[in-house]
């Protein structure tokens, strides 16, 4: 890379305006995936730790949880495929799994058990969140074929009925046990929804036919999408005085997946062109995530899936050619934050970063072909979620918190995975688990 280039994508990132030069910046944690190329993430707590899906070895999907340094497989219900929807402040899992190669069921995964929360009667069910009480909600097919909105709590799912038409679907719990999904209602069109005091409310459209509601905060602000009276579908709010149309970035489309107590919402919206971009919305104002990180990266932001209270964000991205779960964690959080290989390539010099640090502290680097757990030195009881880890070198952090390692590859570890893993040496804070496979 050219200093050339490099000073030019600066002045870029610091100047691309002015609102989102006053926006929080943000530092990128690539989770990775369970071994093979895809991965999304869902859904995340309080505390950071991360839900999705992610291609197994093979190519199937499998849920995952990212417990702050690695994924792990969540399995399935005995068939081949699964997906994590959400997480709660406890470690709380839901979503949904195959029983066999044609049917999914609901899911919560709490520690190591698995429970199959069933259906209404019919063949499939799946689960999209879980408040802090465990309630669980989703949808569930019924013995007469119709899916219905479901709240699982004490043993028990309950049917919670529709807006007249056959059938509903439940997206979002928050604290108060308030609900929102969307239904069919007569005539055949979808209508977000919520459910207050055990009353449906139809929340109604941008003036399209369509409105479908995906999360809801402790305030009760509703997000999700709905169709224009022009036509396309745009992302939503819905607030005490009714839908609010949450724009674009110049493209036809736009959705909002999720909304904090903050009333931050994150989603995606098309650019010209129909090109997906996340974004978060605050302040009135839709900003594209893109451009509240750094232009090094790498990344490209196109899908915010979740955002929690502390402001960090879930989806899925473009890295390397290849689409990732990322992590966005809010810029002077205390989180150490590994990045890394670039470009990426055997036989070349390699580079990782550390973003996060204390200023001046050295950072160490380490690698290993697998993992397990490596002590580290003058850190008592702390580990690397390295097998037989590698020292790679060292780098002190600058002012800013940014370290970085330059490192030749060989050329023979091309086509290798190999997992890469640093720790702070004055702290013994640790950094997340890079896993790579050099090209």
């Amino acid at each position: 890379m050219s200093r050339g280039f490099l000073v030019t994508a600066l002045a870029l990132w610091l100047g691309a305006g002015a609102s989102a030069a006053e926006a929080q910046r943000y530092d990128v944690i690539d989770l990775g995936t369970l071994g093979g190329n895809d991965s999304e993430a869902r859904g995340l707590n309080g505390q950071g730790r991360v839900v999705g899906y992610s291609d197994i070895v093979g190519g199937d999907d499998h849920a995952f949880y990212w417990d702050g340094i690695q994924m792990v497989d969540l399995g399935t219900l005995g068939g081949r495929e699964s997906n994590a929807r959400a997480i709660n402040g406890s470690g709380v899992i839901v979503g949904r799994a195959d029983i066999n190669y044609w049917t999914q069921h609901a899911v919560r995964w709490q520690g190591n058990q698995k429970l199959d929360l069933g259906t209404l009667g019919g063949l499939q069910s799946s689960a999209y969140d879980i408040n802090s009480s465990n309630q669980i909600v989703g949808w569930a097919d019924t013995n007469t074929g119709a899916t219905r909105a479901f709240l699982w709590q004490n043993g028990q799912m309950n049917d919670l009925g529709t807006l007249g038409g056959v059938s509903s679907w439940a997206h979002a719990i928050n604290e108060a046990s308030e609900i929102a999904g969307y239904s069919f209602v007569l005539g055949g069109a979808l209508h977000a929804f919520v459910i207050r005091n055990q009353q449906m409310i139809d929340l109604g459209t941008l003036g399209g036919p369509n409105s479908y509601a995906y999360d809801l905060n402790g305030a009760g602000l509703i997000v999700g999408e709905s169709h224009t009276a022009s036509g396309p579908s745009h992302a939503c709010m819905w607030d005490q005085s009714g839908p609010h149309d949450l724009g674009t970035f110049g493209g036809k489309s736009s959705a909002a997946w999720a909304v904090n107590n903050q009333n931050q919402i994150v989603g995606y919206a098309d650019a010209v062109g129909e090109v997906k971009r996340a974004f978060i919305w605050e302040n009135g104002q839709m900003l594209q995530l893109n451009d509240l990180i750094s232009p090094l990266s790498g990344w490209n932001l196109k899908e915010a899936l979740d955002i929690n209270d502390n402001g960090m964000i879930v989806g899925r991205g473009s890295i390397d050619g290849r689409t990732h779960a990322f992590l966005l964690v809010p810029g002077g959080s205390n989180l150490l934050i590994l990045g890394g290989p670039t470009p990426g390539i055997a036989g070349q010099s390699n580079t990782f970063t550390i973003d996060g640090a204390t200023p001046g502290a050295r950072q160490r680097f380490y690698y290993s072909l697998r993992s397990g757990s490596t002590p580290i030195p003058n850190c008592p009881n702390i580990t690397l979620s390295l097998q037989n880890a590698a020292p790679m070198g060292s780098a002190n952090a600058d002012q800013s918190g940014h370290a970085q390692l330059s490192v030749s590859v060989p050329g023979n570890a091309r086509g290798v995975m190999v997992l890469f893993q640093a720790y702070e040496e004055a702290t013994c804070r640790v950094s997340n688990r890079v896993s790579h496979t050099f090209q």
